[in-house]
């Protein structure tokens, strides 16, 4: 997030991929039992030691003259004081997808209670990871540890802003490191009318005739940069997006901006407050191993590692940067290391390499999850007992208990039978208790309706623009209807317009068509229609094709055509039979693919109509087993013991007949547990490589991904014989994506966020 005037590549490192993997903080509000003041720390008196060629309106040739009075003194000690006093009355709950860089935001103001979620970040609602929850108090800056640790981080924040700032050079009076905070805006942009640094964005959009250059002691760049610190200083990106020169108008202003840098972790980077605090943060092995360790140089490597380290030799930079530590730390009189050496080798970066993603972060940490009901939603018949069940993950074995709080009771363990008292919505939470710690919690909010008589169709959670749908199969309601998805589906993908969704009913007492491209023809999903003309759509949104009986069938068709409409027939005794072209399909009896060649109905010929949980269909040969689509990638078989998703399909009526009962079964839900899937990095460096890792692989198939754009459209494809592939997104451009992972009869769809 630093920006550097005299290196536009550091501007760059500032981007959005940077902000939006910004802000989780482990640091403690409270004083560790230290009574000092920031006056303690750092004295009036001492400033004008510390910076006595401080900016001067009246001084822009590099004379070096300190300004002359409080007005004109934008630098100054009070500012400063007034800027650490402002700051310490905002505090941050930072809540982070495990695994992940995604965010959810609030700001606390400590004065009045107010809080105000500011950040959430699109993947935060995309994930289903156990969130990380910290608190960021910035009363903490240069206020933690004893005074020599607080002495130490004031004097590295000192030095990082004044190597951001300085007007110095190797011959200058009083030192090359004595001319820090000689700047308040990029040169170049300081008493002109350019404009610049303004990019689209839909959130933080530039005000007209705005320029977002950098300014203050950071130089703060970009105007999605200057909405974002303006949400987190103020609780309203207006204020400097509107407004960017109060930055250099406004000293205190100037200040917090640095400041809330300081304080901000970027994931997977600590802040740089916490690596300045002996033991504040750990290394892990993986870490250290990169070379990673607490200090000043783990602030540089923060702040713009990927410019100034990992080369083998500090470049002249980061020797500036230890340059003005070991001025201002004499000054102070600390040391510059944190076990209090002053060897300033140990003060670079030369030697580390960027901060990893921790793929495995969400297996490290003490966790429950809930299992049952999955989506939102339990599908019963009667208000009788059900199953809640958590998963947990506790790999230091700290949880010693476990139990779950619905309706007014308390159940212990981690699967508990409960009886709904009504059809409605609930709210579960899972407690796990860790003695000596904070309890791990986490809850669900879930309906509980009949599929079959839509009650409890109100308490179904109703569909959001805001939200994403990654799991296919999800149930939403939506103007009074109620919605399927048949795979990913984001905010422009709406109900009873986009092909993402498919119908399942009315919550108003009747039965809308199954599918919006037949939007005045009834469906009644209890009933086969026999004399009807039908479509069947597969779980992959595509229709199911007779091949007019000259090869296998497949399903496969964007749309109904001839090949694609069937006549329900009775075939007596509770079956149905289907037509095309006055051809039967049939079974193959499951040992061969499905064709549509047969002349007349025979045990082959003849199905059972299934209506399941969610009011799609299924169909049952008289060998016992279900017709699957096989997902569009083969021909069709009838040779599956179970209905998952490939063996369900929506229909929809083409023709006008009448409809006649006809005998069915209600398939029951399966139990057995769909593979998922994990896709990290998110977001991805445009041209880099990902990984998907599957939890569970059939491996007698193979594993195939495929990339899709917003429109649906494919972009990348890769076929491996593993659980963990590895993606390129070389000549994919920026931009989201949608990834359908395939395996045997799971499909998985993820978003991903290509930068």
């Amino acid at each position: 997030m630093k920006i550097h005037y005299k290196l536009p590549a550091v501007k760059r490192w500032l981007r959005r991929s940077f902000i939006a993997s910004f802000l989780l903080c482990c640091m403690a509000a409270t004083n560790n039992g230290y009574a000092q003041t920031f006056s303690d720390v750092l004295a009036a008196s001492e400033w004008n030691t510390l910076f006595p060629h401080r900016f001067n309106p009246d001084d822009r040739s590099g004379s070096g003259i300190p300004p002359t009075t409080p007005a004109k003194d934008f630098y100054s000690y009070a500012n400063f004081a007034e800027a650490v006093s402002r700051m310490s009355n905002i505090k941050i709950i930072v809540e982070r997808r495990c695994g992940t860089n995604a965010y959810r935001l609030t700001r606390i103001d400590k004065t009045t209670g107010a809080s105000k979620v500011i950040r959430t970040d699109v993947d935060f609602n995309i994930s289903t990871n156990n969130i990380l929850t910290e608190t960021l108090d910035y009363a903490s800056f240069a206020g933690e540890g004893d005074l020599t640790v607080r002495k130490r981080e004031l004097c590295a924040f000192l030095a990082n802003i004044s190597q951001e700032t300085t007007g110095g050079w190797p011959t200058a009076p009083d030192g090359q490191y004595a001319w820090g905070l000689y700047f308040r805006e990029e040169q170049g942009y300081e008493n002109t009318n350019n404009i610049g640094y303004r990019v689209d964005d839909a959130v933080y959009p530039p005000a007209p005739g705005k320029s977002y250059h950098g300014r203050g002691p950071i130089q703060l760049s970009y105007n999605y940069n200057y909405g974002q610190v303006s949400e987190f200083l103020f609780g309203d990106k207006n204020v400097l997006l509107a407004n960017p020169e109060k930055v250099i108008q406004d000293g205190v202003i100037a200040f917090q901006t640095g400041i809330w840098f300081w304080m901000t972790q970027q994931y997977p980077k600590p802040s740089c407050h916490d690596v300045m605090i002996p033991g504040k943060w750990t290394p892990t092995s993986e870490q250290t191993a990169l070379g990673l360790r607490p200090g000043f140089g783990a602030t540089v490597n923060i702040i713009n590692g990927a410019i100034e380290c990992g080369s083998g030799s500090e470049n002249n930079t980061v020797l500036s940067r230890i340059g003005h530590f070991q001025r201002y730390a004499g000054i102070k009189g600390v040391s510059i290391e944190l076990n209090g050496g002053n060897n300033s080798v140990n003060c670079g970066c030369a030697n580390m390499r960027p901060f990893p993603i921790d793929a495995a972060e969400c297996s490290k940490i003490a966790s429950l999850k809930f299992t049952s009901p999955a989506n939102g939603i339990l599908n019963v018949s009667s208000l009788s007992a059900i199953t809640l069940s958590v998963s947990k993950n506790d790999p230091n074995s700290e949880i010693t208990q476990v139990f779950i709080k619905i309706d007014g009771k308390r159940l212990s363990g981690t699967s508990v039978q409960w009886t709904p008292s009504a059809y409605n919505s609930y709210t579960a939470t899972a407690v796990g208790i860790r003695p000596g710690k904070d309890s791990v919690v986490t809850s669900t909010t879930f309906a509980v309706w009949n599929s079959q008589t839509f009650e409890g169709c109100a308490g179904l959670p109703l569909w959001s623009a805001a939200a994403t749908y990654a799991t296919a199969g999800t149930i939403v309601r939506y103007n009074s209807t109620i919605y399927r998805n048949l795979w990913w589906a984001g905010s422009a993908d709406v109900p009873g317009v986009s092909s993402a969704w498919a119908v399942v009913g009315a919550c108003n007492g009747t039965n809308p068509p199954t599918d919006p491209q037949d939007p005045n023809e009834p469906n009644d999903p209890s009933k086969a229609p026999i004399g009807q003309t039908i479509w069947l759509k597969g779980f992959n949104g595509q229709y199911v094709s007779s091949e007019n009986g000259a090869k296998a069938m497949n399903c496969n068709r964007p749309t109904v055509q001839g090949w694609e409409q069937f006549l329900v027939v009775d075939a007596g005794n509770g079956k149905i039979a289907l037509s095309n072209q006055g051809k039967y399909v049939t079974s193959g009896n499951g040992a061969t693919a499905m064709t549509c060649d047969r002349t007349s109905i025979q045990g082959w010929e003849q199905f059972t109509w299934i209506v399941n949980a969610d009011n799609t269909i299924s169909l049952q040969g008289n060998n016992g087993m279900y017709v699957s689509s096989e997902n569009g990638e083969k021909a069709m078989n009838c040779n599956r013991t179970s209905i998952q998703g490939w063996e369900a399909f929506n229909w929809g009526v083409v023709g006008t007949a009448r409809v006649a009962a006809v005998a069915q079964t209600v398939a029951p839900a399966s139990n057995t547990k769909a593979a998922t899937a994990s896709v990290y990095p998110n977001p991805i460096v445009k041209g880099s490589t990902f990984t998907v890792a599957l939890d569970k692989v059939d491996a007698k198939q193979p594993v195939r991904i495929t990339i899709l754009d917003i429109n649906k459209k494919v972009v990348a494809t890769r076929t491996a014989s593993t659980g963990v592939v590895k993606v390129s997104t070389a000549g994919i451009p920026s931009g989201f994506y949608i990834v359908v992972i395939s395996n045997g009869r799971n499909t998985i769809t993820n978003k991903i966020v290509i930068q």
